[in-house]
């Protein structure tokens, strides 16, 4: 397991009771999943929370795995969903609905910039973190705002249940590009990486047919 502070440990490690709903996909292939990686949701999968989602895996191991939605843009600022940041330079900062499980904790996800032992390193120079103080140290330290995103909870999967849902074909994995997860949060995410990955499933819902 990662070398965490208790409080991110805490709060990565809480699982999700709550799986995604399939309806059968197409046969497909596809990388195995890993810190780092993208889940981007096959057009069959159903439910509230993952239908239509892309999501970037920040821990995949024995434990579980834990990763953030990164295109459920919220209609608030920093300061209003955590009155704490209030008043600060963070304060006006957007926030994403980054899952189900404990939807007011703060999960900060950042590029390079101050570390120390309270950051989780995800891949290469990407870092995620859940201390608020945190955010000051990485605008001080000359981070831009699209260098860094901040979501309201996070998705979480027990040991063995992110497997069963890929063997059911709920999902797509991919590699990700820094630039698209620093990128905009819009909801067309989605619809470019699935158009890329399914493209026969755009002639299906147009009614072409071979």
């Amino acid at each position: 397991m990662h070398k965490l502070t208790r409080r991110l440990a805490a709060l990565l490690l809480v699982t999700c009771t709550c799986a995604a709903t399939s309806s059968a996909a197409a046969p497909g292939t596809a990388p195995e999943p890993a810190a780092g990686r993208l889940l981007v949701a096959q057009r069959s999968l159903l439910g509230p929370f993952f239908a239509r989602t892309v999501v970037y895996l920040l821990q995949h191991d024995v434990h579980g795995s834990v990763g953030l939605i990164l295109n459920r843009p919220l209609d608030k600022r920093a300061a209003d969903v955590w009155p704490e940041l209030r008043g600060v330079e963070t304060a006006d900062l957007p926030v994403s609905f980054g899952g189900p499980i404990s939807p007011q904790a703060l999960v900060i996800l950042f590029r390079g910039g101050p570390r120390g032992e309270t950051a989780l390193h995800v891949r290469d120079d990407i870092y995620a973190g859940s201390d608020p103080g945190m955010l000051g140290e990485l605008l001080e330290a000359g981070k831009k705002e699209h260098e860094v995103r901040l979501f309201a909870g996070r998705a979480s999967w027990t040991h063995g249940q992110l497997q069963q849902e890929l063997e059911r074909q709920d999902w797509y994995v991919m590699a990700a590009d820094p630039d698209l997860l620093f990128g905009a949060a819009g909801t067309s995410l989605w619809q470019r990486l699935i158009n890329r990955l399914d493209p026969v499933g755009i002639l299906a819902l147009q009614g072409v047919n071979d």
